[in-house]
């Protein structure tokens, strides 16, 4: 069996004396395309952060798999773990090649470097940028090379975001709400896009080699987030302990579920995912939620009879 990426060993996160994460435990294998799910407030964003590094754990250990293939723990924010924020980080004065290229420049120079002894720093700019424009090809969009942000659409924009984070090779993709500001027609585009991200893995796996992509992404569209993952995680805080009848303390993982797997020119078949959609929000979400879902599907059954 192969060594997961990411292992969350019985994790729990307070601040001050509220609890907002209970015991999460679980593990994701390389190549893997993950959802998370779950009401507002359970602590999807929580979760994000603590994997980035940027928060502790209050009680239990988080660890990610490093270059060399062993597990390390999290103790603070590391190339191996990447974020596409859902407010995209453009630079406005930076062109689609720049700003994906701004990353390693950064990381590998300084001001004074880039000042004081140029012939240095010249060959590595120039082997960021032909990085920066093999990405804006790989994502379809070589043509907005020298576009700046306000020229982009959002779809635009978010594949330059990605392909900010990807430049660095983190060995976990995050994607918090990435498809949350596109419409209709653009976030289909990006679903597709995370589609072919999940082909390139079962290839390279089925080839011998190491799948490219493992990611998560957190959506509040259950059936986005059936479509293009392999597996769901939902959180929720409204889970009561069967044998005590109170409430968890803190949000926990109530469904690990496995996804049907799509590749990007299947169509879509939103009748087989129904009973995975209700399985979650009859076990993640609040009274309120359920009883809406199934006045709406109520609604759907009778536009269905009636025509």
């Amino acid at each position: 069996m192969s060594t997961p990426i990411v292992s969350f060993r019985g994790v729990h996160k307070y601040y001050d004396n509220t609890q907002v994460l209970h015991d999460i435990s679980f593990d994701l294998m390389p190549g893997s395309i993950t959802s998370l799910v779950g009401p507002s407030g359970c602590g999807k964003s929580t979760l994000f952060r603590l994997l980035l590094g940027i928060e502790d754990p209050t009680e239990g250990e988080i660890l990610v798999q490093n270059n060399e293939g062993e597990l390390q723990k999290v103790t603070g924010p590391s190339g191996l773990v990447g974020i596409v924020p859902q407010n995209y980080d453009l630079m406005p004065h930076l062109t689609s090649v720049k700003n994906i290229a701004l990353a390693p420049q950064l990381a590998q120079s300084n001001i004074f470097s880039r000042w004081l002894t140029p012939w240095s720093w010249l060959p590595k700019h120039r082997g960021h940028i032909r990085e920066a424009e093999k990405l804006l090809e790989r994502f379809g969009i070589a043509h907005a090379r020298d576009r700046y942000p306000k020229a982009l659409s959002g779809g635009m924009k978010q594949r330059v975001a990605i392909a900010q984070v990807m430049i660095n090779k983190p060995k976990i993709i995050l994607m918090d709400e990435p498809f949350s500001a596109l419409d209709e027609a653009t976030r289909a585009k990006s679903n597709r896009m995370l589609l072919e991200m999940g082909e390139e893995n079962r290839k390279a796996i089925e080839e011998g080699g190491a799948p490219p992509y493992t990611v998560i992404i957190v959506t509040h569209e259950l059936n986005e987030a059936i479509y293009v993952s392999e597996r769901m995680l939902a959180l929720s805080q409204f889970r009561y302990w069967k044998s005590e009848h109170k409430k968890c303390p803190g949000a926990t993982i109530v469904l690990d579920q496995q996804c049907p797997v799509y590749n990007p020119h299947d169509i879509k078949d939103h009748t087989a995912w129904q009973e995975i959609k209700n399985k979650a929000i009859n076990i993640a979400f609040d009274d309120e939620t359920r009883q809406t879902e199934k006045a709406l599907r109520e609604v759907e059954v009778r536009m269905h009879t009636d025509h």
